[in-house]
């Protein structure tokens, strides 16, 4: 199926330049303090890189680096890596932000409208429909908000269009990153895509026609 592809992409190997590495485990280790894990995606992380935290925005140093349950100097897209920190506190440290090499991720903040390239589940009981309220999942964050359309009313199940997702809270992103949408309440799949765009703000109808 669809989203059964999908999962196999959701971990970039490519080294892009742009490290981020979605926390899925935070937790606090003797010596160390807060330490993360998750899997590296875009690009590498080394010791005393300076490094932020998303949504915190606090900065710091990476202090230590594990692959595979040793000690590393770096680590590189897709390993599994567990990082500690010097300057970060634990509270900046939970499940669905992400360590990143970036220091200024203003944009983001900035451009929290996401484009996305949506195909939906063949097969589906529910379309997705213009202003409909979706659950977003990307990396290991899982974010609500609305759904407005692009030049049409509602994509069917097993249809494909373009949308525009306005977050209840801005996300870390980048354009390419796959993502799957479902419903908030109940918990029904709706279909999966990828990222196009960062936008400022909503198109407005007019704009868009």
């Amino acid at each position: 199926s669809y989203l059964s592809e999908l999962a196999g992409t959701l971990e970039s190997r490519r080294d892009i330049g742009k490290a981020r590495l979605p926390i899925d485990r935070s937790f606090i280790q003797q010596g160390i303090g807060g330490v993360v894990t998750g899997t590296l995606r875009g690009g590498t992380l080394s010791m005393g890189q300076a490094v932020s935290v998303w949504p915190s925005l606090a900065t710091g140093k990476i202090r230590s680096i594990q692959t595979h349950n040793e000690q590393v100097q770096g680590a590189a897209p897709s390993q599994r890596t567990a990082i500690g920190f010097t300057g970060i506190e634990r509270e900046s440290l939970e499940r669905g932000g992400v360590v990143s090499d970036r220091i200024d991720l203003r944009f983001h903040i900035d451009h929290p409208i996401l484009a996305l390239s949506i195909e939906m589940l063949k097969g589906g009981t529910v379309d997705l429909e213009d202003r409909r309220r979706v659950l977003l999942l990307s990396g290991t964050t899982e974010m609500e908000g609305e759904v407005r359309m692009f030049q049409r009313e509602s994509i069917p199940t097993g249809g494909r269009g373009i949308v525009f997702f306005k977050p209840d809270a801005p996300l870390y992103t980048h354009i390419g990153d796959r993502v799957i949408l479902r419903l908030p309440t109940p918990m029904v799949t709706l279909g999966g895509g990828a990222i196009i765009d960062h936008l400022a703000h909503l198109p407005r109808r007019r704009e868009i026609a």
